[in-house]
């Protein structure tokens, strides 16, 4: 997943990526992934990319920041 989001935007050479996973009982109660949660539910499962760069802007404006750092988060649900 972290390589992905990153050939995605291949310029970016200082982005960050992390990939992480979770999951959650159908029926809206929390779940550990275990098999065994989810007892009156089925267990869903949902893989998370967050991306973090740093831009800086090639001209220096009073009042805008010289660097800002943009983020951003993927979430999609795995089919089981």
């Amino acid at each position: 997943m972290q390589n992905a989001a990153k050939a995605d935007a291949p310029n970016l050479t200082a982005m960050t990526a992390t990939g992480s996973h979770y999951c959650q009982c159908s029926n809206g109660s929390a779940s550990t992934c275990l098999s065994t949660d989810c007892a009156s539910s089925h267990r869903l499962t949902y893989v998370e990319v967050n991306t973090s760069a740093t831009y800086t802007p090639l001209v220096n404006w009073p009042g805008v920041p010289t660097t800002t750092t943009l983020t951003s988060e993927a979430i999609m649900r795995v089919n089981q």
